[in-house]
């Protein structure tokens, strides 16, 4: 709203209290639901990972056949590490690294920055931001991966659809 807000201003002259009226109701009344509002609420449950045993293959078998762009690495139900579809894009342009002896271990980013089921969208969002993720696991306190919420997971909150 603000992007589309700000553009008709620039480009059409609005004086921002004739359009601006609405649209900070409307952001305000989005705000309250969403700074109060828990991830746990809108992450999917059902989560797909992977293990550090698996090989190159069954990554890339595994993100196309779902249409995943991030995957967490578990040791038990632990999370342990994160694998990205940057992380696959680099490894798919080396060429001595695209056989079934590239193991997950060895290119996960080890130890991702989580968050728990209690972290309001807000402060969700605004790491995600900071930090230029794709996504954020959600753990327990022992760091059991409980579910992950996505860029599309937030942009469903912003379109009300979560």
């Amino acid at each position: 709203y603000i992007a589309i807000g700000l553009v008709f201003v620039a480009v059409l002259g609005f004086a921002p209290s004739r359009i601006g009226g609405t649209l900070a109701g409307q952001q305000d009344k989005e705000a309250q639901m969403t700074d109060s509002k828990p991830v746990a609420a809108i992450m999917p449950r059902r989560v797909i990972f992977l293990r550090e045993e698996d090989n190159l293959s069954r990554i890339v078998e595994g993100m196309e056949h779902f249409g995943l762009r991030h995957l967490p690495v578990l040791d038990g139900d632990r999370l342990v590490g994160m694998i990205t579809h940057r992380d696959m894009l680099k490894i798919l342009s080396c060429a001595d690294r695209r056989d079934e002896t590239t193991f997950v271990a060895s290119i996960m980013t080890r130890d991702p920055i989580a968050v728990g089921p209690d972290t309001t969208i807000a402060e969700a969002a605004r790491l995600l931001i900071r930090a230029r993720f794709g996504c954020l696991p959600v753990v327990d306190e022992r760091r059991n991966v409980i579910g992950i919420v996505t860029e599309h997971d937030f942009m469903k909150v912003l379109a009300g659809e979560a």
